[in-house]
C-alpha cells in the first residue's frame, strides 16, 4: 500500500492533474493493531515524509474487487463505482498495479484477476487509439503479459520479476517492525521523484532495471512508447524533489517476501516488552505454528523424493539447481503453499505414484 500512496504524491508533487487519477487500495495497514503510527505510511527509512497526508482514496475495503477494476479502467459507472477514467482518443494512461502475485494471477484481497483478464480489459482500452504503459509489482508478474503484450501497439508494460520469481521487499524499519516498500516499486518512484520532464522513458527503466538487483524486471510491448518523455505520461515534476543516494544499510533491508510473516513475528516477539503478556503468547504462537508447518513440509516433500526412485530421467528436473543469480541461496522449503489448492492437488498426485511404486 505505501508504494501506491508514494506513486500518488510523486503524481501530485510532478504536477500531475490529480482529478485524473483513481486510487484502489484495502487500506487497512494504518488501522493494523501492531502499526506503532496510525494513520501514517512511509516508503524509506530515515524519511520523515507521511505519504498517507493528503491521499485520496476512491475504493476501499470490499470496493477493491475485480469487477470494480475492470469497469473503472472500461470507463463503466455502475451502481457501485464511484470514479471512472474517461478516456479520448489520443490520451495517455499509465496504470501501477502492486499485489501479490502468481502463476498468470494478480490477487485482489479476496480474488484474483487472470493474464485473459487483464488482457480483454486492456485490448479494450487500446481501441481507443490511446498509449497505455503498466508497472506492475508482483510476485511472478511477468506471467501475467509474457504470452500476449509484445502483440500489441501502443502498449508497454514493465513488471517486478520475471514469470516464475518473487518480488523482494525492501526498506526494513525495526521501529515500525515492517517493511516499508518493495524493491522495484522504490527504484522506479525514487528515479521518478528527481527525474526531469525531459527524461526519457527508456533511460528510466534502465535506471529502475539496474538498480533492482534480486529479481529480473521486464519488459513487454511495442518499444517505440521508450522514446516518450516521462512528463508525457507523469507529469512535468515541477518540484524536482531529489532524493539522496541510499546508504549500504539501507540496501541490505531486503528480504525474500515468502519471509515476511516470519520475519514480522519474529520481530514482534523480541519488542513484546511493550505489549501485554496476552499479546506475547499470541506472537509466540504464530511463531509455533508457523515454523511448524514450515517443518512439516519439509519433512513431507523428503519423504516423497527419497521415494520417487523409479522416476523417469525427465522428472529429474525436481532435483536441478535454480537458474543461475535467481535467489541470493536456496533455503529448504520457503513456500507458503500449505493452503494452496495447487500444491494440494501436487502432493496427492505424487502420494498416488508412491503408493504404486510401493
Amino acid at each position: 500500500q505505501a508504494d501506491i500512496y508514494h506513486a500518488y504524491r510523486t503524481l501530485l508533487n510532478r504536477g500531475f492533474d490529480m482529478r485524473n487519477v483513481i486510487v484502489m487500495s484495502y487500506d487497512d495497514i494504518i488501522r493494523d493493531p501492531f502499526n506503532k503510527k496510525p494513520h501514517m505510511t512511509f516508503n524509506r527509512l530515515n524519511d520523515d515524509v507521511n505519504y498517507y497526508a493528503n491521499l485520496t482514496i476512491d475504493y476501499s475495503f470490499k470496493d477493491v474487487n475485480v469487477v470494480n477494476f475492470k469497469n473503472v479502467l472500461l470507463g463503466k459507472s455502475t451502481n457501485s463505482t464511484k470514479k471512472v477514467l474517461k478516456l479520448n482518443e489520443g490520451d495517455s494512461l499509465f496504470l501501477f498495479m502492486v499485489s501479490h502475485g502468481g502463476s498468470d494471477l494478480f490477487f485482489f484481497p479476496n480474488e484474483f484477476l487472470t493474464s485473459l483478464d487483464l488482457q480483454l480489459v486492456v485490448t479494450e482500452i487500446l481501441k481507443l487509439n490511446i498509449r497505455v504503459i503498466i508497472f506492475v509489482e508482483a510476485c511472478e508478474s511477468g506471467s501475467l503479459f509474457d504470452v500476449w503484450a509484445d502483440k500489441l501497439k501502443n502498449l508497454h508494460v514493465v513488471t517486478s520479476t520475471n514469470h516464475n520469481e518473487p518480488s523482494y521487499a525492501f526498506y526494513y524499519s525495526e521501529e515500525l517492525m515492517a517493511f516499508l516498500g518493495d524493491q522495484f516499486s522504490i527504484n522506479f518512484l525514487e528515479d521518478l521523484d528527481k527525474s526531469s520532464s525531459s527524461t526519457s522513458l527508456k533511460n528510466h527503466i534502465s535506471v529502475v532495471k539496474y538498480q533492482t538487483d534480486l529479481s529480473h524486471v521486464q519488459q513487454f510491448g511495442d518499444h517505440e512508447l521508450l522514446k516518450s518523455n516521462l512528463s508525457d505520461f507523469f507529469g512535468p515534476n515541477r518540484f524536482n524533489k531529489f532524493f539522496d543516494d541510499r546508504t549500504l544499510d539501507e540496501k541490505n533491508h531486503r528480504h525474500w517476501p515468502k519471509h515476511k510473516p516470519l520475519l514480522f513475528n519474529q520481530v514482534n516477539y523480541k519488542s513484546s516488552k511493550e505489549y501485554s503478556s496476552i499479546v506475547q503468547y499470541d506472537v509466540h504462537k504464530v511463531i509455533y505454528g508457523e515454523m511448524s508447518k514450515r517443518l512439516s513440509l519439509d519433512h513431507q516433500f523428503i519423504y516423497y523424493l527419497q521415494n520417487m526412485t523409479y522416476i523417469d530421467k525427465k522428472f529429474g528436473l525436481i532435483n536441478s539447481k535454480l537458474p543461475e543469480n535467481h535467489y541470493d541461496k536456496v533455503l529448504p522449503l520457503e513456500l507458503d503453499v500449505y493452503l494452496s489448492v495447487c500444491y494440494l492437488k501436487t502432493i496427492e498426485a505424487i502420494g498416488s505414484y508412491v503408493n504404486i511404486q510401493e
